[in-house]
């Protein structure tokens, strides 16, 4: 069919959150896992969670009771330019192919 059949993976993300919201100081626990290792995501790319000036960038603001859920939003956030980059580059391989086979007179 295709001269050059698309590489196609997938990398997936899961982020979990626990908190206790309803008390005075409320603590969470945020947990991220990758399942492939074919993700060319860098190790200190998780670090962010720690970096006040990386929340100020994004425009989340932690507060005592939301702190949690403001982590959340913020590791999702962080999470996009690398489903951006796989994706872009996944739509560019099918297009690269299909383009092979129109410009030999094939469409399928």
């Amino acid at each position: 069919m295709w001269e050059s059949t698309p590489e196609v993976y997938e990398v997936r993300y899961s982020v979990g959150l626990k908190t206790t919201w309803k008390l005075d100081f409320p603590v969470f626990t945020l947990v991220t896992m990758a399942d492939s290792v074919t993700t060319t995501s860098d190790p200190k790319d998780f670090e962010q969670l720690g970096n006040r000036r990386e929340w100020e960038t994004a425009g989340l603001l932690p507060s005592v009771q939301a702190t949690g859920v403001a982590a959340f939003a913020f590791r999702i956030r962080s999470l996009l330019p690398q489903w951006q980059a796989e994706w872009s580059k996944l739509l560019d391989e099918i297009g690269k192919a299909l383009k092979n086979d129109v410009s030999q007179g094939r469409l399928f």
